[in-house]
């Protein structure tokens, strides 16, 4: 690859068209280049783009990749970012671990 990335990008861009894909390292990934369709891919698309499969690592270290980082853009994540907001950062629970930040 080229190691100026966005350049290097921009030239698939005009061999591929607006949106195409990559595989880096042993991760597909999707390439957005023109401002109209990353504006429907990040506005109006999102929910379909938002979920994304979790590293294989996060099966040792969280319950099953099933926690508030690598869970789907669904209603049990939707919970746990409620749950999350309200009980951990709420300003009374921020002010008193003000001294640990």
């Amino acid at each position: 690859m080229d190691p100026e990335i966005p350049k290097y990008f921009a030239n698939l861009a005009s061999i591929y068209g607006p949106v195409f894909r990559i595989k880096l390292g042993s991760k597909r990934s999707v390439v957005v280049s023109s401002p109209a369709t990353a504006k429907e891919v990040l506005r109006d698309k999102d929910s379909i783009f938002a979920n994304r499969t979790p590293p294989v690592s996060t099966f040792s270290i969280s319950y099953s990749g099933h926690d508030m980082v690598f869970s789907g853009n669904c209603a049990e994540w939707r919970m746990l970012r409620l749950v999350w907001s309200r009980t951990i950062l709420n300003k009374s629970r921020l002010d008193s671990l003000y001294s640990l930040r």
